[in-house]
């Protein structure tokens, strides 16, 4: 899970060797020709770092000498916040089509990932790659064994491992996630962190597999209830727990508070049942989620 294409030189090409396109900066570019300037200054890896391109009456000229056509930046203005990479002068969207359709989507930071039209991170007011950082501060400490259930991105695991931990094992069953992330700027630490262990597994088979007291943070972000009410459930719950040192911490990912049918809210259910397996949960309304500890 480690690995990126090779270049031609031989070298492995990694998201921020890539060039990303948007519609707002395909929108920034043709407003610079417009008003007649030779170049622009602007990031094309998704907000991480800025970079200047020159731009002709017929096309704009990349850093990497790449040369992109004028009426292929006017094809991108109607496309929304979609993500998209340039492969020999041609955007392609960072997408997936299986099971569910997976689009990497822009915001004013880090991308989220959005499957089947339900975005994977909060981005109203808030960027997804600090709310993991504020995820992880809530949980995880220097020095911690730290397990990322459900990884997506893996911006959680990137953060536990900036912040000192010492081994994070990071579960992402989902293939088509894990080949979006890997064309993610933003997600390449997730695969070339040493202290990160990217598993593309069942996390319930993966935790069944464990020895009690194994990790001292778990970070748990799964999909909607509607989609994955497993992941929610007394069983599930007993295995975090049980896989959890008794000075263990867990947060807990909860999101829109009601199910998609009847607008039942589903916090109380989800409290009482991380309480029968000896969890004492406070929901953090910042975080969206529950942070909890161990009864002693």
């Amino acid at each position: 899970m480690k690995n990126y294409p090779m270049g031609a030189n031989g070298g492995a090409v990694g998201p921020s060797q890539r060039t990303y396109l948007t519609s707002d900066l395909a929108r920034t570019i043709l407003t610079a020709r417009r008003q007649g300037e030779a170049k622009a200054i602007v990031s094309l890896d998704l907000n991480r770092t800025r970079a200047v391109v020159h731009i002709t009456p017929t096309d704009v000229r990349l850093p990497d000498g790449t040369s992109l056509e004028v009426k292929k930046l006017q094809a991108l203005l109607r496309k929304g916040l979609r993500v998209y990479v340039v492969n020999d002068g041609i955007p392609s969207p960072v997408e997936r089509r299986g099971t569910y359709y997976y689009k990497l989507m822009a915001t004013e930071s880090a991308p989220t990932l959005e499957i089947s039209g339900v975005k994977m991170h909060r981005t109203e007011g808030c960027c997804p790659y600090a709310q993991a950082e504020a995820i992880v501060r809530a949980v995880v400490r220097a020095g911690d064994r730290v397990l990322d259930s459900c990884g997506g991105l893996g911006y959680t695991a990137i953060w536990a491992a900036r912040l000192g931990a010492e081994r994070v094992v990071s579960i992402e069953h989902d293939m088509d996630v894990l080949e979006v992330a890997r064309l993610n700027p933003w997600s390449e630490e997730y695969f070339f962190d040493s202290r990160i262990d990217v598993i593309p597994e069942d996390v319930t088979a993966y935790l069944a597999s464990q020895p009690s007291g194994c990790f001292d943070a778990i970070v748990h972000d799964p999909p909607h209830i509607t989609r994955a009410g497993e992941l929610y459930g007394r069983g599930f719950y007993f295995e975090l727990s049980r896989t959890l040192t008794a000075t263990g911490r867990l947060y807990h990912y909860i999101g829109e508070p009601y199910t998609k049918r009847g607008q039942r809210d589903i916090h109380e259910g989800v409290a009482a049942r991380l309480t029968s397996v000896g969890f004492e949960p406070e929901y953090v309304k910042e975080l969206a989620g529950f942070v909890c500890t161990k009864r002693r």
